[in-house]
């Protein structure tokens, strides 16, 4: 049976330490301003350049059909695996 220790005067806290190390520095979740990243691949941001470096290529306006859907990596490796048929959800009847 284990020992129950006797009830005394609560423990008092740890001494507070003078200094704080701080091991991390201290980042804000909300900014005013966004990072360089979102700049760069925010699409209003690149529709309207503020400098040109140099000559630009003409921009193509993509056609009103959407392209075609390229597959999964996963996907095409285990269709040059197994075979394209083994992938279809009803697979092909066999044959007798």
């Amino acid at each position: 049976m284990p020992s129950i220790p006797p009830a005394g005067p609560p423990m008092a806290p740890p001494p507070i330490p003078e200094h704080v190390e701080v091991t991390q520095p201290y980042i804000p979740a909300i900014r005013d301003e966004q990072p360089e990243f979102a700049k760069r691949l925010n699409p209003q941001a690149a529709a309207s350049p503020t400098a040109l470096t140099g000559p630009q290529p003409a921009v193509t306006e993509r056609s009103a059909t959407a392209p075609p859907r390229k597959r999964g990596l996963m996907r095409r490796v285990v269709r040059r695996i197994i075979g394209p048929d083994l992938l279809r959800k009803d697979p092909p009847k066999k044959r007798r």
